[in-house]
């Protein structure tokens, strides 16, 4: 008797089927509730970084995405990694939200204040 014949006859067992079911499709969300500042490898983990590494592929520049210190979080900054390339990188939190630009107002002293910490990954 196949599965979904002996699921017509059992409702029990309909029912934890579909809380089976259920359980494996929410556990595929899992993903994108991983925090990007506690985990090894964040742009292969992190679908925010995922994502970002995808869009940054595609450009015919070298980019990076580094890891930094800044006023006690850490943050990435997604960028250029072209020497004398006019364009600003942009700084993100550990959630993927935009914090501010380098040089933007928002961020007034993170040239000064930022600390280096790790590449996590670069084009070409």
């Amino acid at each position: 008797m196949g599965l979904i014949s002996s699921l017509a006859f059992h409702p029990m067992k309909k029912s934890i089927s579909l809380f089976v079911l259920f359980a494996l499709l929410s556990s595929c969300n899992k993903e994108q509730l991983v925090d990007a500042c506690h985990v090894d490898n964040p742009t292969e983990k992190v679908i925010w970084l995922k994502e970002k590494v995808a869009q940054l592929e595609k450009s015919l520049y070298c980019q990076s995405i580094r890891q930094f210190s800044y006023q006690g979080q850490k943050v990435f900054v997604v960028g250029t990694c072209e020497p004398n390339f006019n364009s600003v990188d942009q700084i993100y939190d550990c959630e993927g939200n935009l914090i501010c630009g380098w040089g933007d107002p928002k961020c007034p002293r993170f040239e000064t204040e930022a600390q280096f910490e790790k590449l996590l990954w670069r084009s070409h």
